[in-house]
């Protein structure tokens, strides 16, 4: 291969690494890919065929001429040659493929897209018109009318990857047993061999009601609910960022729930659905627009044949439960999370802003600082003490300091982003007052049906 043509090959591969996105899957479902895509596509390709071929010929003449004028005598000679090759090249179609495959083609029809691009963004003005009246077409993805949302319609969304409560709950009750058959001294604790058998029984209950799937809520990255004259939309974080403190829209919280199937992960689900670590989930909406409830148990329609809130009403003991063994309430635990999740927001946007980026051990030293200081955001006046160690920790890594008017806005969309007023309440005080004990909080909630999670 001659060097030109190496240095096209190269600007070739490069080409393709811009265009193809790195994708490691943690769970995929192989069945739904094919299903998709042979209803799109037909036939689906399981080999891709590359032929490569190249041909050679060469020719050699010669000549002498002997003698004196007019007398000459000629010789003369002829060679000819050629050569040519084919070669070709199988590449079997890897599952990977097909979901690249069925992105492409229904990216453009997607309801809510992870990565846009920042340069099609609304502006402020527009964003507010927008809000204020009728979606303009042209700004598909970024505000999005909550009855927009079509039952069998793909999403890709970024969430923080998060259980449901009951399946926490199962895992819990799980690992104690495991703990009290290895330890006697655990097992003492438990008082009377009733109370671990009892708790035992519960477990037993609530896995044979969830099938053997594992429900997922996770909350999503980059949109947020706005509710409007109009009703419910659904805003991309970063258009929401752009408007005004005051403005008057208020973020809610968006969350992703659906069922996943534990054979159908490819690595160990301890060490990825319970770190509430980001990732992208390519789904289907199971229902139009957003679910105020979710039951997790699958085998609920059959036990609300018997009692309509049974199942229910074991739902919300896993999240009962779960704050017990936090020592919160489930109410609690939810203002607790919205508390976390403002302060790691608020870390994130003075690394934004001073440029820092974050290695992993840096997003989890963040983490960790916001969950231990979420306790001290109970007011206006112990904001800034629990914003502080934010604060000094991200600026220490930047080397450089913020001024105290950037800071001030930086808390403010923290707050805002994440649905809570600046001393650490809730926006809606009605979503976070006690609930009757057979209902769970509303919230808003995006039914779908997995399909892949990777980042």
């Amino acid at each position: 291969m001659t060097t030109k043509r190496r240095g096209e090959a190269k600007a070739d591969a490069q080409t393709q690494q811009v265009k193809n996105e790195l994708r490691e899957f943690i769970y995929l479902d192989e069945v739904s890919v094919t299903s998709l895509l042979s209803s799109r596509d037909g036939a689906i390709p399981h080999e891709f065929t590359d032929n490569n071929g190249s041909a050679y010929k060469g020719e050699v003449n010669g000549q002498a001429e002997a003698g004196f004028s007019p007398f000459k005598a000629r010789l003369g000679s002829r060679f000819e040659s050629s050569r040519s090759s084919n070669a070709q090249v199988v590449s079997k179609a890897t599952v990977q493929a097909l979901v690249k495959r069925l992105w492409d083609l229904e990216k453009n029809d997607m309801s809510l897209r992870a990565n846009l691009p920042t340069t099609s963004r609304p502006s402020r003005n527009d964003a507010k018109r927008i809000l204020a009246h009728e979606l303009d077409p042209a700004e598909k993805y970024w505000i999005v009318p909550a009855t927009d949302l079509d039952r069998g319609q793909l999403a890709e969304i970024e969430v923080e990857l998060d259980t449901d409560a009951i399946f926490q709950l199962s895992n819990i009750l799980a690992t104690l047993k495991e703990l009290a058959d290895e330890n006697d001294e655990l097992r003492a604790q438990f008082g009377s061999a009733e109370v671990l058998d009892g708790l035992i029984s519960i477990n037993n209950l609530i896995e044979k009601m969830m099938v053997n799937l594992i429900p997922l809520k996770g909350r999503v990255v980059d949109y947020v609910g706005v509710d409007t004259e109009h009703g419910l939309k659904i805003v991309h974080r970063s258009v929401h960022d752009d408007l005004e403190v005051g403005s008057g829209y208020l973020a809610q919280p968006i969350y992703l729930v659906g069922d996943t199937q534990r054979d159908l992960y490819w690595k160990d689900i301890r060490r990825i659905l319970f770190t509430q670590s980001r990732y992208r989930v390519l789904c289907r909406l199971n229902k139009q627009g957003i679910s105020a409830t979710w039951n997790p148990l699958k085998l609920g329609d059959s036990l609300n044949r018997i009692d309509p809130s049974l199942s229910q009403k074991i739902a919300e003991f896993g999240s009962v439960a779960v704050g017990a063994f936090s020592g919160t309430s489930s109410t609690g635990s939810r203002t607790d999370e919205l508390r976390t999740a403002a302060l790691t927001t608020y870390g994130e946007l003075i690394a934004e802003e001073l440029a820092v980026s974050f290695s992993s051990d840096d997003a989890i030293a963040l983490s960790v600082l916001a969950a231990e200081n979420q306790h001290v955001f109970r007011s206006a006046g112990s904001a800034s003490i629990a914003f502080k160690p934010i604060r000094e920790y991200v600026e220490r890594l930047a080397d450089r300091p913020l001024s105290a008017e950037v800071h001030a806005h930086l808390r403010q969309t923290a707050c805002h982003r994440n649905g809570l007023q600046i001393d650490g309440t809730p926006v809606n005080p009605a979503s976070n007052a006690p609930s009757p004990p057979q209902e769970r909080v509303a919230e808003n909630l995006i039914d779908a049906e997995i399909i892949a999670i990777y980042w």
